[in-house]
């Protein structure tokens, strides 16, 4: 009775709150409560509870499937990179394989040209040097008559205001086949077997008797046969209004042209290099004797 008589004068005892959990903790609480429901569930089913070892080896077994099917997955994708690449390298190969045989067979058929015209360049010096030796007079003769003509026609065609003529051509290329082709021919054998030689005293000597002797004396007679060609009138008066200007044009013109001639070039290419410091002086004397 006194300990109730004590117990009854104590305060009343306080509800005590609720201990919170982790999260931790409430997850596995809430693990092992699911696994003892399944285990139960199982047990149930087969008879017994189901160890532990077991749900490991399980586990394990998906696991070492799914690492495997990975596995599998990435071989297989690097299979499939490999060939691509593979695919790629070929046909970087094959296309360069045919740009470079397309380059070599273009460089092939471009060098077959270049020879061939080379050939064909060649073929025809030496065709034009057998004819030389052959029939000097004639291939002289022809060759300063072409240079003569064309000569005629780049003066009339840029020296010239008027219409083409033919006859002025014809003139020019006449003159160059019967007076000026003969003429150098035999001049320049002349001179070659009287004073021969590339000593300094022979190439002036030879200079002078071209310049001092053969020029005044050629010119006149040139330019009277083209002008009476062409059909003009007073051809002597005309002739001599530009003789004398025609002559000094020349010596300008084949002082140096002769001394690199006669000190250079072999004789029986002596006219053929006339006749191309010609195709230029021809057109000053077409434009100086044109009506």
């Amino acid at each position: 009775m006194l300990s109730l008589r004590l117990c009854s004068h104590l305060p009343a005892a306080r509800p005590m709150a609720p201990v919170p959990f982790s999260p931790s903790f409430r997850v596995w609480m809430s693990t092992r409560t699911s696994f003892s429901s399944s285990r139960s569930k199982t047990s149930h089913r087969s008879g017994g509870p189901r160890r532990p070892v077991d749900k490991f080896f399980r586990i394990s077994s998906h696991a070492s499937l799914g690492a495997r099917m990975a596995l599998e997955q990435a071989r297989l994708n690097a299979a499939e990179h490999a060939a691509a690449l593979r695919t790629n390298l070929e046909q970087a190969a094959t296309t360069a394989a045919k740009q470079a045989e397309l380059a070599a067979k273009k460089g092939h058929l471009t060098a077959r040209i270049a020879i061939s015209q080379g050939k064909q360049r060649s073929s025809f010096f030496e065709w034009y040097c057998s004819k030389l030796e052959s029939h000097p007079l004639a291939t002289k003769s022809i060759t300063t008559a072409g240079v003569g003509a064309m000569g005629d026609i780049l003066a009339q065609a840029t020296l010239s205001s008027g219409p083409y003529s033919p006859r002025r051509t014809a003139s020019m290329a006449t003159t160059g086949l019967f007076l000026s082709g003969p003429s150098m021919h035999a001049w320049y054998g002349l001179l070659n077997s009287r004073f021969g030689g590339r000593t300094v005293g022979r190439i002036a000597q030879r200079i002078a008797l071209d310049q001092g002797l053969f020029t005044p004396f050629f010119t006149p007679v040139s330019l009277v046969v083209i002008m009476g060609l062409q059909g003009q009138s007073d051809v002597f008066t005309r002739v001599g209004n530009i003789l004398w200007p025609t002559v000094s044009a020349s010596w300008m013109c084949w002082v140096p042209a002769q001394t690199i001639n006669f000190a250079v070039v072999p004789a029986s290419f002596q006219v053929l290099f006339v006749n191309a410091i010609s195709l230029f002086w021809s057109m000053y004397v077409a434009s100086a004797t044109s009506g």
